[in-house]
């Protein structure tokens, strides 16, 4: 994920709430979003060497889907920090339930 749901390029300096589609994998299986730097196409640094969310370590919402902060600080729900660097954003589904559509998660700047 490279824009945001308003089509702009995602800035690290910005505050964004990613949205994941419900239900997106079957028993057995998990999710991961994953932060990496524009620049170096690598894992975010950042001082809470936090780089992904996911299933194992992520609260889900009543509804089933997951809500993700991404800010310079890596506050908020399910935060991950951007250390004020532009970024991408990598959605994946292990064993992924058969309708799911990972190109409906919302990212909304904040």
């Amino acid at each position: 994920i490279t824009k945001g749901s308003d089509g702009k390029f995602l800035s690290g300096k910005n505050t964004y709430v990613v949205t994941t589609p419900a239900n997106m994998y079957k028993k057995g299986g998990y999710f991961s979003v994953t932060l990496y730097s524009k620049e170096t196409k690598l894992l975010m640094p950042n001082s809470k060497k936090i780089y992904a969310r996911t299933s194992d370590n992520a609260k889900m919402n009543k509804d089933g889907t997951y809500t993700i902060s991404v800010n310079p600080n890596g506050d908020g729900i399910n935060g991950l920090s951007t250390s004020g660097k532009d970024f991408y954003l990598i959605i994946r589904a292990y064993v992924p339930t058969k309708n799911v559509d990972l190109f409906t998660t919302k990212v909304e700047k904040q």
